[in-house]
């Protein structure tokens, strides 16, 4: 997929008012079309853009809206930007003027309107992009599957050298893995604990405790649905990663110099 344009991600077709528009008609208007800006046009053109960030200063200031106007809020001087112009620009605009909506014209004609939101859409919902959920998952679980089959075909046709065969439960204490693998390599050990429960436990539940930490990674963009962006609004996110980062670096630690 090539480089993203303004034109893959804008709102087409954008809705348009009279400057004189009360602003109650207009609010309720871009609630029933679910939108988040309004083009203002007069009989010579376009000449302004409300947004929703208008109307919301406009409530918080505690002045009534009844008897008001889009063009006493609107924002003037609109702000363009080219169809083909890389999505890069389009957010360096946003910045330098410190808005949120830039205006998308073709041969000079608004066609469109982008915002920040546009800016920020998962990549699953990209035009052309590859979604996540069956076939990026599936892709990644086939190309690891293959290497894993080359694998496993090199060691039969080619085997190295063996010797008696090693216990992994049982390694000797002076042979330690390297530090990526110390983490699962002490989470072994530290599986005795389940000793009580049977001779099975500890190989058991500890290779199974490790599977299910992974598979709830593999598959957490399925369990978090919230698109929300903000750390405080994803609590459980936050937590599951943090517990997760501390028990892999409190187990490396307690592997390295156990």
């Amino acid at each position: 997929m090539g480089m993203m344009t303004v034109g893959d991600m804008m709102s087409r077709d954008p809705v348009s008012v009279p400057p004189s528009c009360p602003l109650r008609e207009a609010a309720q208007l871009m609630r029933r079309l679910r939108i988040r800006s309004l083009l203002v046009r007069d009989d010579s053109g376009f000449i302004g853009i409300m947004t929703g960030t208008d109307l919301a200063n406009q409530v918080l200031s505690d002045e009534p809206i009844d008897g008001k106007t889009v063009s006493q809020i609107m924002t003037p001087h609109l702000l363009t930007i080219d169809l083909d112009e890389p999505l890069r620009v389009a957010n360096e605009m946003m910045a330098a003027h410190h808005v949120r909506h830039l205006v998308v014209v073709e041969d000079g004609q608004p066609i469109g309107i982008i915002s920040a939101r546009d800016l920020l859409v998962p990549e699953e919902d990209v035009p052309g992009s590859i979604p996540f959920w069956p076939n990026h998952l599936l892709k990644e679980v086939v190309a690891a599957l293959l290497t894993i089959a080359l694998i496993v075909a090199l060691a039969v046709l080619s085997p190295a050298p063996m010797l008696n065969q090693a216990d992994p439960f049982t390694t000797p204490a002076h042979i330690k893995p390297e530090w990526y693998f110390l983490a699962a390599y002490q989470f072994l050990k530290f599986a005795e604990v389940f000793t009580p429960l049977g001779e099975w436990a500890p190989k058991l539940l500890g290779v199974g405790i490790m599977g299910v930490v992974v598979l709830i990674l593999v598959f957490f963009p399925f369990i978090d649905r919230n698109r929300d962006r903000a750390p405080r609004r994803r609590p459980f996110a936050i937590l599951f990663g943090i517990v997760c980062t501390l028990a892999f670096i409190g187990f490396t630690v307690w592997g390295h110099f156990s």
